[in-house]
Parts: structure tokens; sequence; C-alpha cells
């Protein structure tokens, strides 16, 4: 199915600006509030929920955003379906966020969660002049972790909450996680739909930056190339000589 991507005539500043200024502040109050004797184990993400938070006062007006419900939903699932989870599962069934038996992977998560926080920072920080929740572009960022990922953050989510999920493993948080995978994928698409439409320029640099990490090329495209740069040289040799 496709989607209408509108393009915005006059930049300016709206009230989901503000709305999502208060929202996001507004969680980051709660989560302090429910964090409580864990508070410092909570600062990660209390200071990522404060940069959500700012960066949508400081963002500029989107020039082009994808239109239709199916993009605005998949957008708002991905971000709200793991922490909505989390809320829940902790005040109805604690059971479900039990710590795994497993040293192993008690380990594991908490190192694939720590990875994941500065990635998730510093991919907000670099954005927070672009940041949005629904699919819309606002400016060609490709700097900081954009070097190496498209998708930066999504990466940083996936390490958290593959973490969170290795650390208190069962099956009703895998399904969560497996469905949370499944939205960010689809939200991808969007995002680099109307990404393209904005800036043409993001082909290339789709090309040659992979989705959630640097882009790895197979020894076969690289053998390829060898020739073609060796008969090039070779070409331009013989056309030097006398």
């Amino acid at each position: 199915m496709e989607h209408t991507v509108r393009l915005s005539a006059k930049p300016r500043r709206n009230w989901s600006d503000w709305a999502g200024f208060v929202f996001f502040l507004c969680f980051t109050v709660f989560l302090v509030i429910r964090a409580q004797g864990i508070a410092l184990l909570m600062l990660p993400t209390v200071a990522h929920e404060l940069l959500t938070a700012a960066s949508f006062l400081l963002r500029s007006a989107p020039r082009a955003r994808l239109g239709g419900v199916a993009p605005r939903l998949t957008a708002y699932a991905a971000t709200f379906i793991v922490p909505a989870f989390i809320l829940v599962a902790s005040a109805y069934a604690p059971n479900w966020l039990h710590l795994s038996q497993s040293r192993a992977l008690l380990s594991i998560g908490l190192f694939l969660w720590l990875l994941g926080i500065p990635l998730v920072l510093l991919g907000v920080w670099q954005l927070r002049r672009s940041f949005s929740i629904e699919p819309q572009a606002r400016q060609f960022v490709t700097g900081g972790p954009y070097l190496l990922a498209r998708h930066p953050i999504y990466t940083g989510y996936l390490l958290q909450y593959l973490g969170i999920l290795l650390a208190h493993f069962n099956p009703i948080f895998a399904a969560v996680f497996v469905t949370w995978l499944m939205l960010a994928l689809v939200r991808t698409r969007y995002e680099e739909t109307v990404l393209i439409a904005a800036f043409p320029e993001y082909a290339m640099y789709k090309k040659r930056v992979g989705m959630f990490g640097p882009q790895l090329r197979t020894r076969a495209a690289i053998t390829r190339s060898v020739p073609i740069r060796s008969c090039a040289r070779q070409a331009s040799t013989e056309e030097t000589q006398p």
C-alpha cells in the first residue's frame, strides 16, 4: 500500500511540539517516582527521556511528512510497546519480570543493555533538531553515529531490549520483543520513504550505510572491484605513454 508524502509549505512550530515536550517531561517524572530504590540504574533512561523532551522544542519544522494512519500507528506502537509492557507487568504480573536463573544470561543482558545506552543517547543528541516519532523529514543527518548506521537509535533500543529480555527471559516478554522488532522494521521503511522524498541524496546514503550497523562488503564484491580499478590504472598508464 502506497502512502502520500506531503511537503510542508511554511515552516512553523505547532502544538505537537509542545505536546511532545510536556508528555515526555511528565513521563520522566513518572519514571523517577516509580524508580524509588533503583534510581541510580534509571539515570540513563531518565537522561534519554529528558533529551527526547527537549528535542521537541529544539527541532526544526518538517520539510515533508508521510500521510496515512498506518505509519503513525506503527511509530507510536514501536515507541511504547516495550515500556508499556514493563510498566503493566511490574504492576500486575511481576512474575513476567523475574530475573533469569542463568548468570550467563544476566551478564550478557547487562552488557547489551549498557552497550545500547550510549547509542540511544548519541543518536537522539545528533538528531535533536530533526527528532520525530512520526515519519517526518526535517534535516539530512549523517554525522556522529549516523556515519555507521542509518538508524542508530533503533540499534541502541535493540541492544537494550534484548539485554532486558535475556535478564528477564520468559515467552511472553520474548513475544513482545519480536513484535517490537517487526514494528521497528516497518517503521524504518516508512521513515526512509519520506526521507528519500525530501532528500534524494538519501538513496546513495542508504546504499553505503547499513540499517542498524556498518554495511559489510562481501569478499566477492571486493574481488570484483579490484580488477576494475587495476584495469583503469593500466589504461590510464597506457594513455600517458608516448
